[in-house]
């Protein structure tokens, strides 16, 4: 948890940080998520991940740590949050323009009133029974992340589960 803790703050201050942009190199995008995979196995042996990559080989750039980290954080999140013993499913689409990375789970989805709060900074209930209930800071990271990489990161409840998924160019945008 400690490690987890470190590695978001890192992460966030990194983006921040006014006087540094992000290391960008064109990336494999399903070594990428095979690499996320590996490292949240080894924290959560017993997760239970299908991953399905890409069928086309495709680099993308991006800050690959970061970017790592917002699939981890994702990935992190869904057994804990989901309440589900069914497998996380982590898979992407690629369009001409973009890719797209897909988490979802098979749990009891996203409430109502935390819809519009999700991707906001750190909220901890007080008055919330079970310490799980608080927001932490892992989602706020994860748009801080894929915003700075000009994507856009969204969440929605499916029929049985939740879907959390972000949107990167697979091109270089200049301004």
């Amino acid at each position: 948890w400690l490690l987890n803790m470190v590695e978001n703050i890192l992460s966030v201050t990194k983006i921040q940080d006014d006087n540094r942009t992000l290391n960008k190199s064109s990336e494999p995008l399903e070594e990428i998520m095979s690499d996320s995979v590996h490292r949240v196995k080894r924290r959560i042996p017993d997760a239970n991940i299908k991953i399905t990559l890409p069928d086309e080989f495709v680099l993308v750039p991006m800050d690959a740590l970061l970017i790592e980290q917002v699939i981890i954080n994702l990935l992190d999140n869904a057994p804990k949050r989901s309440h589900s013993k069914k497998p996380i499913e982590l898979y992407a689409t690629i369009e001409p323009k973009t890719v797209t990375v897909y988490v979802k789970d098979y749990g009891i989805g996203i409430s109502n009133d935390k819809k519009d709060e999700i991707f906001k900074s750190y909220t901890r209930r007080n008055n919330s029974p079970d310490r799980d209930k608080g927001m932490g800071i892992g989602l706020s990271i994860c748009k801080a992340i894929v915003n700075a990489h000009n994507g856009e990161i969204t969440a929605r409840n499916l029929t049985e589960g939740a879907e959390f998924c972000f949107t990167i160019p697979k091109e270089e945008i200049h301004h």
